[in-house]
């Protein structure tokens, strides 16, 4: 040995280009890489190595070609599958490797002894393909193998459509086979009908067997009359039948295979789906053995991958805001269970859940979705711009709502009123928090309260008066909130009334996980108004940024005069329009939602939705010839609307189909809201979806009946007719978006909020 003189290469590459598939030997054998190994920290390419059993000598690898070529350098990837190519007739081993490293290599995965017969030519003997199927390796329970299933023998035929269904999952998983239900064409579905007499297990094909629909012959093929079928498979210990693949047979014969793939536990990285491919074609070839099609020049089979589910979007506004809500304490718990039955559910973002054991309860309830995300607001909490509409900085009050020279006697003769009559064991003197609804107050409070009401401020002392009013109102809209210590925040607290303390009464709930969270206070009043903004990771590398928001609510006009610095409260003179302070300030939040909005969505450079509760809607005439069923909407602080919904001249478009017909969520003939005018106030919307392109499926209401609670009268509610009342004040909305492509980002900034 001399060193220098010669470069010896003890696994030499073939030439620059070439990356042929073996073309020696009268067996034909199929490759198939359905194995997902990367939750073990490996390549999900691979590279296959052959011998003929009882002998040493593994050879090269198949795809070994020493990285010239696209295709071979990184050997046989994930979810592909080769054409048929020769090799010896006898018994054959078989082994994994990971790509680019020699035949030396530990298997991975390894069957030896696999029968392989001639392949024929049908004209002596039918033509005969073997898969070889790696499948599994996703978990540790379930190390990834190699199956070997005999092909369809004969050249393609038109006769009948045969399609084999391999169970190629990780996690040991067997799966049922059959139809959805009726007109179901698309995830996400169930399985309404099983076509095979027992589930298939991991690595293997249905037995030969008669079926419903057709005959299963000996390889584990369906045969079936040519027609357009649509299959669906379900896992077999799934009592939901929930379909994880649905396959459209085209109308045309076809001999073909469906694989079944993917880790159940692992869906993000490698979601279940099927990966379908034709095993034989026409025999108008140009490339490859008689009866397959035209080979590109990687040699790779024509498969294709079932279509996932479409995205699922949930906004809902439950209507969960203390003591001005209906019957609070008797719809708390059937919201939160409805929330926990959205199985169809991947995102949700829920409004008007203002304490923290309305949204802890929720969490608790809605097992689905492992992902949630909330923020920790006070009453010292402050906006992140705290701007008013001109630019200016409102100077903080150092005086406590409720001190003079707010008239003592008549904050005191409100809170006896509330002790005496409204508070939850009216024996205890109002110790307790206020009891009944605000209809109490309203009832037999109403002549203490006016002294402090004023729906103007036309003075100085009228202001302080409805800074008062509000602060009272406020803390004992709170079910948490005890009368005395109502009473002790408004007289001595100089911190801002809030609401439930100054909570931010938004959740976000997901079944996939979060990138990254983050959240945006809106200048507000009285109640908390924000935007939480949650990074989810679908399959696929499907990444997209969930805006859920609040906005302040004009209609509080009418019950709590307006007393902050974001608007003014102008009085209607000579039936004028006047001004409505509550509508300024929720004009001011959506133009700071929009600047914020936009910006992230530039800085993520992903594709955006936009939803939550915005109490604004454009008119919607009713259309001619409409049998009642979709109602028109009217018109409630257009500026809004005009700020965010691209048809009118905002920012955003709107996620509705083309053919859509808007329809209220807050309607007259709800029982909460009888005769209220009907209204729209949780559309979504779209930002950095690929341009000139709706990615919008479907929009749908629940939460719709209007009987769904059992309710009891109580002193100052009364119960609607039968006794019964629906979940909320508000109808949920759901909406069935397109998947967008796959886009990259970069991995989560350490610093970014933390999801609970």
């Amino acid at each position: 040995m001399i060193g220098g003189i010669q470069a010896w290469n003890a696994d030499p590459p073939p030439p620059v280009g070439v990356c042929n598939l073996p073309k020696s030997g009268d067996g034909l054998v199929r490759l198939v890489n359905a194995a997902n190994v990367a939750a073990a920290g490996g390549s999900t390419s691979t590279d296959f190595c052959m011998r003929p059993s009882g002998t040493s000598d593994w050879g090269r690898p198949i795809f070994r070609d020493g990285g010239q070529d696209v295709f071979c350098s990184g050997g046989l990837p994930y979810l592909q599958a080769t054409v048929p190519f020769h090799v010896p007739v006898g018994r054959l081993d078989v082994k994994a490797i990971p790509a680019g490293q020699t035949c030396a290599a530990p298997g991975t995965s390894e069957k030896d002894g696999i029968p392989i017969a001639s392949a024929g030519s049908d004209s002596t003997a039918p033509l005969q393909v073997t898969t070889l199927l790696r499948y599994a390796g996703g978990e540790p329970t379930s190390p990834e193998a190699i199956a070997a299933l005999i092909e369809e023998p004969g050249q393609f035929s038109g006769g009948s459509t045969n399609v084999r269904v391999v169970n190629a999952l990780s996690g040991g998983i067997a799966i049922n086979f059959g139809l959805p239900p009726t007109g179901a064409t698309s995830l996400p579905t169930t399985l309404a009908q099983q076509v095979f007499a027992a589930p298939i297990p991991p690595g293997a094909a249905p037995p030969a067997q008669s079926v419903s629909i057709g005959l299963v012959d000996q390889e584990g093929y369906l045969k079936t009359l040519n027609s357009e079928f649509t299959f669906v498979a379900s896992s077999a210990s799934d009592k939901t039948n929930k379909a994880l693949a649905l396959l459209q047979l085209p109308t045309q014969p076809v001999t073909a295979s469906l694989f079944v793939v993917g880790d159940p536990a692992s869906k993000n990285s490698f979601p279940v789906r099927g990966l379908y491919c034709q095993d034989r074609f026409p025999a108008t070839t140009d490339a490859g053995p008689s009866g397959f099609g035209a080979a590109d020049v990687s040699e790779l089979e024509e498969c294709s991958l079932t279509a996932l589910p479409t995205l699922s979007f949930d906004t809902w506004d439950v209507s969960l805001n203390g003591r001005n809500a209906p019957f609070l304490d008797q719809r708390a718990t059937p919201v939160a269970q409805a929330i926990g039955a959205r199985t169809s559910t991947d995102v949700i973002c829920v409004t008007e859940a203002d304490g923290i054991a309305s949204r802890n309860a929720i969490i608790q309830a809605a097992t689905q979705f492992p992902y949630s995300y909330e923020v920790d607001t006070n009453t010292e909490t402050q906006p992140d711009d705290p701007t008013d509409a001109d630019g200016g900085t409102p100077v903080a009050t150092t005086t406590p709502p409720c001190a003079p020279p707010v008239a003592a006697d008549a904050v005191s003769r409100i809170y006896s009123c509330a002790a005496q009559s409204c508070a939850a064991v009216q024996a205890d003197g109002g110790v307790g928090g206020l009891d009944q609804s605000t209809n109490c107050l309203a009832s037999v409070c109403v002549l203490p309260l006016s002294s402090l009401y004023f729906t103007t401020q036309a003075t100085p002392l009228q202001t302080n008066d409805d800074v008062c009013f509000d602060c009272i109102l406020l803390n004992m809209l709170d079910p948490t909130e005890t009368i005395p210590t109502g009473q002790s925040t408004c007289t001595g607290s100089s911190s801002p009334a809030f609401m439930y303390q100054g909570q931010t009464p938004l959740l976000v709930l997901s079944k996939y996980p979060f990138n990254s969270t983050k959240s945006y206070m809106y200048p507000s009043t009285g109640i908390r108004r924000g935007i939480l903004k949650v990074q989810v990771q679908f399959e696929d590398s499907v990444t997209v940024d969930v805006f859920c928001t609040q906005l302040a609510s004009p209609q509080l006009d009418s019950s709590l005069p307006y007393i902050g610095a974001y608007g003014h409260d102008v009085p209607s003179v000579d039936g004028g329009p006047g001004e409505n302070g509550w509508a300024d300030e929720q004009t001011l939040q959506a133009k700071r939602a929009v600047s914020w909005i936009q910006s992230e969505v530039q800085n993520d450079r992903v594709p955006a939705v936009v939803f939550g509760t915005f109490y604004s809607t454009i008119g919607v005439p009713t259309s001619a010839g409409d049998d009642g069923g979709a109602l028109a909407t009217g018109t409630l602080t257009p500026a809004v609307m005009q700020t965010l919904d691209r048809s009118q001249g905002g920012a955003f478009q709107r996620a509705e189909p083309a053919d859509y017909a808007r329809v209220c969520d807050t309607c007259p003939g709800n029982p909460y809201t009888p005769g209220h005018a009907a209204l729209e106030f949780q559309p979504m919307f779209l930002a950095g979806f690929p341009a000139g392109q709706v990615w919008t499926a479907s929009e749908t209401l629940w939460a719709t009946d209007n009987a769904a609670v059992p309710l009891t009268s109580t002193a100052y509610e009364t119960a609607p007719a039968g006794n019964a009342g629906p979940l909320s004040e508000y109808y949920a909305h759901n909406w069935q978006l397109f998947r967008p492509p796959p886009v990259s980002v970069s991995p989560p900034d350490a610093g970014v909020d933390a999801a609970k």
